[in-house]
């Protein structure tokens, strides 16, 4: 047991002896531009990331080699296998010195790369983004003149590689011969139609309506005015030049509401405004409402006057004055022969402006107008303001006018005499 003992102590310590190699050491980089010695070796054991690796000083890294000069070095029978090149000429080897195994061979090695497949006359229709001038078609099958496609020279007028004048369906159609047609339920296109490429294809362009010299064949569908039964609902009416779905025509689905085949929405009438009947009365204390219309054209009295629950009548609303605490402001004053906006006045509704229904604007005060004068014994009125702005003569005149009042004391005065003339009439008296 201790001989064994013995054996392993003195295996642990030449192992100990022995340097690792600088690629066992993980912790460990090069420089940029620098690579890992080949098979070198730390300075001791373990490695030393700060003095075994960095430049190319150190014991493990140093300045790399080119693959070209290493191909020079190994000699004959170092380069890169069939299906492979060189690198390009800067390309260097993953370690120093290079190594004919892991450098030279096959695409995958350091120094070797994949050659470059090299495409012969690719077909046109595989080059995008480029198209055929205006009323040019694609050659069917044309290959671009050169390994790749070239937008200038390939592509653009009809004598391009790529491009050609194209071929009407009806040539391409008597080229191909019998059998190229267009299926059951299609019709040839129109007659300049032309084939989506040259020569014309009788898969692609001829057979159901999809393809390019093909079109569905139109559906004649019945009139509705064929089918009398149908009805339309809510408010629509019946559209007398609108056909069917199918033929012949179905109540259900062709009838109904305004969005079914055979309805529309009615036409709106027009009725006539009330005010194209003056001779219209209201009655029960009604009045006319200007903005409202008859019933129908023309308006009828009878039928749209009357009361405030015909047309042309509504309920006359309250007079302005019927609410006394109502207050003007702005200037404006109270418009007394104006009405409330509606059936009982409110003060904060129908007064305040002069855009309120129970306000107008003042007008001027009739003093405003000195050169106008009264008649028949009437006198100016002062305080009073004249019917509209600016006044006029037409403010002034008898005691009935804006700016005339009559000359009449106000009842209850008295005369006041100086007492000179008092005295005078006492002494006179006397005698």
């Amino acid at each position: 047991m201790f001989k064994t003992g013995l054996l392993l102590f003195s295996a642990f310590a030449v192992v100990e002896g022995v340097l690792p190699l600088c690629a066992s050491f993980r912790g460990g980089e090069c420089s940029t531009g620098k690579v890992m010695k080949k098979g070198a070796t730390c300075a001791g054991n373990p490695c030393d990331a700060s003095t075994d690796f960095g430049a190319s000083s150190t014991t493990c890294c140093t300045a790399p080699t080119l693959c070209s000069d290493g191909k020079n070095t190994l000699g004959a029978g170092t380069g890169c296998s069939t299906g492979a090149m060189d690198e390009a000429a800067d390309t260097t080897c993953a370690a120093t010195p290079c190594d004919a195994m892991t450098d030279f061979g096959d695409a995958s090695t350091t120094c070797c790369k994949a050659a470059p497949t090299v495409a012969q006359n690719p077909l046109c229709t595989s080059f995008t983004g480029v198209s055929c001038s205006t009323g040019k078609v694609m050659r069917k099958g044309a290959r671009c003149l050169g390994n790749a496609c070239v937008a200038s020279t390939d592509f653009g007028a009809s004598s391009t590689t790529c491009c050609t004048a194209p071929t009407l369906c009806s040539d391409g159609k008597n080229t191909l011969g019998a059998g190229t047609s267009c299926s059951t339920g299609a019709m040839d296109e129109a007659a300049g139609t032309t084939c989506a490429a040259t020569p014309c294809d009788a898969v692609t362009d001829f057979g159901a309506a999809s393809t390019t010299c093909c079109k569905a064949a139109p559906v004649t569908m019945a009139k509705c005015s064929t089918f009398t039964s149908g009805t339309c609902t809510d408010g629509a009416v019946k559209d007398s030049d609108a056909s069917c779905a199918a033929t012949p025509c179905d109540a259900v689905t062709d009838f109904g509401a305004a969005s079914k085949n055979c309805c529309k929405a009615a036409t709106p009438v027009t009725m006539a405004k009330c005010s194209t009947l003056p001779t219209g009365v209201c009655t029960d204390g009604a009045v006319k409402d200007t903005d409202a219309s008859c019933a129908a054209t023309p308006c009828v009295a009878a039928d749209d006057f009357g009361s405030d629950s015909k047309n042309c009548c509504k309920a006359a609303t309250p007079k302005c004055s019927t609410l006394p605490t109502g207050v003007c402001t702005g200037g404006a004053v109270k418009d007394t022969d104006a009405s409330c906006a509606a059936a009982l006045c409110v003060a904060a509704d129908d007064f305040g402006a002069d855009s309120t229904n129970c306000c107008k604007a003042a007008t001027p005060k009739c003093s405003t107008l000195p050169t106008g004068t009264c008649t028949g014994g009437a006198v100016k009125d002062t305080d009073a303001r004249c019917a509209a702005d600016p006044c006029a003569a037409d403010d002034f005149g008898a005691d009935s006018k804006n700016c005339c009042k009559s000359d009449t004391k106000p009842s209850g005065a008295a005369s006041v005499l100086p007492s000179t003339v008092v005295a005078a009439a006492g002494f006179l008296a006397l005698y």
